[in-house]
């Protein structure tokens, strides 16, 4: 279960997920009509840090290797089998995966 994920970045916003079901929404203002959306929340932005986290390729030219975040890492905590395991990746090294077990302090880089 992934509980949240957050970045180096400043501005970043601390995304939290609860137990159950989880629906990522953006909120359009009163009197909006249907083509004024919300595009650009960041909901297909949270997905792709999820996948980078979770090992996907990171060739260059990626997002993350981009100038505006090769020097940021993004994180997030999961529970595992009851585990809580603390996955960090960034893309000045994307070939490393920090996985941090806190309970029990281990690391591993893959």
């Amino acid at each position: 279960m992934i509980l949240n994920v957050d970045s180096s970045i400043p501005t970043f916003k601390r995304v939290e997920f609860h137990d159950g079901l989880n629906v990522l929404l953006s909120d359009s203002q009163p009197g909006a009509t249907e083509k004024q959306t919300r595009n650009s929340a960041g909901k297909t932005s949270l997905v792709e840090i999820i996948n980078f986290l979770l090992g996907a390729d990171c060739h260059k030219g990626n997002l993350f290797r981009t100038d505006a975040l090769i020097e940021h890492t993004f994180r997030a905590d999961f529970l595992f089998g009851g585990k809580l395991l603390t996955v960090e990746r960034g893309g000045a090294d994307p070939s490393k995966i920090f996985i941090v077990n806190i309970a029990v302090g281990i690391l591993l880089v893959i």
